[in-house]
């Protein structure tokens, strides 16, 4: 029964699309999908009517969200998708453009949405090891993100981060014009200077054969302003007003857990890497974090998950990374004691272990003064930790 509704809810989506003419704009990566996806919708909002979907985490999801409506899950809940996307249909404007990202959580995700929503732009950020238990390898993980440039018809734009080179190496698998973003020489849209100010960064970015200049107040990290570019790049294919866009980006929030600082109520500033962290986005969260003057520098590290048999490696490759940076460091899970074990192998000895986050949230609450800086990296799973903060 439950295929069978989820059947009728992807053609009730498939029919919404094409009803409307409505062009998606399909966004995958690894990490900081969340931004990406903003960026993106953002930069392509200065001429038509565009919606940014809600965060996509399943791929049973997708149809809800193309709707415009909330994931529900069950008959009831299948009931209420298919009234309440009729009745938000006739009382409101339906939008010329739907920026989504794409879920990539296990093999067949990526193929699965591109064959039923070939999107009109197809956008890839970066390629990680994620869901390894699934995937076995970064490779793996490319090959099915690359399903998302296949499947763009040949008069579509594919936007690629020309930085990753399992990203650039997508651009020969696709018939659509190919716009790349990053600090290459050969990118379409590129970042020539970035420089930390009093607040956030000012950058110089070419486009084309123009050169701009801006000071973007809310990027926390250096690495933040590749979802910039790729918003900028998503413009320039799709020949929107570059300034406009730039504009539009200038105070673009970085959502609340792709590496956002907050501060807490203790006085501490808290950098918050927790929209199911990855190893390279935590090793990108700790070079953020040393740049930040403190008092003393504290990291969270909960147990990155799904990694297969690369756990062990990564774990300890990131306590190694984080010798020269932590005053304090608390794991939290059973492989994130990996990285304590190499800090503690390096000399390095105020560490300390919880197994729960529950554990770790009464430990971290009462320790926080002003002056630390605290890097939390995990999953939602660590929000009790956050909310002590």
């Amino acid at each position: 029964m439950n295929k069978f509704l989820q059947r009728i809810e992807w053609a009730r989506a498939e029919e919404y699309v094409s009803r409307h003419k409505i062009g998606l704009v399909g966004v995958v990566g690894s990490y900081h999908t969340q931004l990406i996806t903003r960026t993106v919708g953002a930069a392509l909002a200065d001429a038509q009517s565009v919606r940014v979907a809600s965060a996509v985490y399943d791929l049973q999801d997708v149809p809800e969200c193309i709707l415009g409506l909330r994931a529900q899950h069950g008959m009831l809940s299948w009931l209420r998708v298919l009234t309440n996307s009729k009745a938000k249909e006739i009382t409101e404007a339906e939008p010329h453009t739907i920026v989504m990202n794409v879920p990539c959580r296990k093999p067949g995700d990526v193929d699965a949405f591109g064959y039923t929503f070939p999107p009109a732009l197809a956008v890839i950020h970066n390629v990680d090891a994620v869901n390894l238990e699934q995937f076995v390898s970064k490779q793996n993980v490319a090959h099915e993100m690359m399903s998302l440039a296949v499947s763009v018809p040949a008069n579509g734009s594919v936007v690629l981060h020309i930085d990753d080179p399992l990203v650039a190496a997508m651009q020969d698998h696709t018939s659509a014009h190919v716009t790349t973003y990053g600090e290459s020489e050969t990118a379409d849209v590129r970042l020539l200077r970035a420089t930390r100010v009093d607040k956030g960064f000012a950058v110089e970015i070419k486009v084309g054969q123009k050169i701009f200049e801006q000071h973007l107040p809310n990027v926390i990290g250096r690495h933040h302003i590749s979802a910039i570019l790729g918003g900028l790049a998503a413009a320039h294919a799709k020949r929107r007003n570059i300034q406009q866009a730039l504009q539009a980006l200038r105070n673009m929030p970085v959502p609340a857990g792709d590496l956002s600082m907050h501060t807490s109520s203790r006085g501490a500033q808290v950098l918050q890497e927790t929209n199911n962290a990855t190893p390279r986005s935590v090793e990108l969260a700790i070079k953020t974090l040393n740049r930040y003057p403190a008092s003393r520098r504290i990291v969270v590290l909960e147990s990155i998950e799904r990694l297969g048999s690369e756990a062990i490696a990564v774990h300890q490759a990131l306590g190694e990374r984080l010798v020269p940076t932590v005053d304090v460091l608390i794991t939290v899970g059973t492989d994130a004691r990996h990285a304590q074990e190499a800090v503690l192998r390096a000399g390095h000895a105020d560490t300390h272990h919880f197994p729960k986050n529950a554990d770790a949230a009464k430990w971290v609450g009462n320790m926080a003064r002003p002056g630390d800086v605290i890097l939390v990296a995990g999953s939602a799973g660590v929000q009790p930790i956050i909310d002590r903060l």
